[in-house]
C-alpha cells in the first residue's frame, strides 16, 4: 500500500538501502524502475524468501544481518528506506546511522507504526477506522501473522517519535498514514 509513496518520495534516486526488507517486496517493486536496491534483514527465513521470489538479478542484492551490524564499507545510498522495520530497532541510532550513509541530496523515508500519545493522535486513529477497514478489504490484507512475517508489536509513542525527529533530523517532514503509521521524509542537505 505504501510502495507507490515510497517510489514518489524517494524519486529516481537510483542506489537505495531498503531496511527490512522481509520478503523482498518493495525491492522488487523499486528494482523496476532502473534501481539497484539492498534489501537488509536480520531474519534468515526472510532473506531465504527473498531471494526464493527474487531469482537471479543484478538489480537487488539481499544481505542477512541486523541494520545496526550492517558494514556499508564506505558505499553511500541515494535513499535509505524502512518500511514497518525501524520499530525493531533503537530509532534515534538507526536514524543516525541512516543519514550518515545518505549521499548528498540522499532522502530517508520511513514508513513507521506509532502508538497515540496525545488527543489529536487519538482522533485520527479514530478517523481511520473506516478508511483502513475499505483499504483492508479491497486489498485483502492478510495480518504479519498470517504471512508468517516476525512481528513486534512494542511501538513508540507519537510523542517519542516527535521529539527524536526533531532532534536528529529537525527539518523532516512527519505526517499520519493509514494503519497506525506515519510517514517521514528527510533530504540530506547537510554534506
Amino acid at each position: 500500500m505504501y510502495y507507490p509513496y515510497v517510489e514518489k518520495s524517494i524519486g529516481d534516486k537510483a542506489d537505495v538501502l531498503d531496511i527490512g526488507c522481509g520478503d523482498g517486496e518493495l525491492a522488487r517493486f523499486l528494482s523496476d524502475k532502473e534501481r539497484y536496491v539492498i534489501g537488509l534483514d536480520i531474519s534468515d527465513e526472510c532473506i531465504t524468501k527473498a531471494q526464493e521470489l527474487t531469482g537471479e538479478t543484478e538489480k537487488i542484492k539481499y544481505v542477512n544481518c541486523s541494520f545496526e551490524k550492517f558494514d556499508a564499507k564506505g558505499r553511500l545510498f541515494d535513499a535509505v528506506v524502512f518500511v514497518a522495520s525501524i520499530h525493531h530497532m533503537d530509532m534515534e541510532k538507526a536514524i543516525v546511522k541512516a543519514k550518515a550513509l545518505l549521499r548528498e541530496n540522499g532522502k530517508l523515508v520511513i514508513v513507521g507504526i506509532a502508538a497515540p500519545s496525545s488527543l489529536v493522535d487519538w482522533m485520527v486513529e479514530a478517523l481511520r477506522i473506516i478508511p483502513c477497514k475499505i483499504g483492508s478489504a479491497f486489498h485483502r490484507m492478510q495480518s504479519s501473522e498470517k504471512l508468517n512475517i516476525p512481528t513486534s508489536y512494542t511501538v513508540l509513542k507519537m510523542s517519542k517519535i516527535r521529539k527524536i525527529v526533531s532532534a536528529v533530523i529537525p527539518k523532516a517532514r512527519l505526517k499520519y498514514g493509514l494503519y497506525y503509521r506515519y510517514i517521514l521524509t528527510w533530504e540530506n542537505k547537510n554534506k
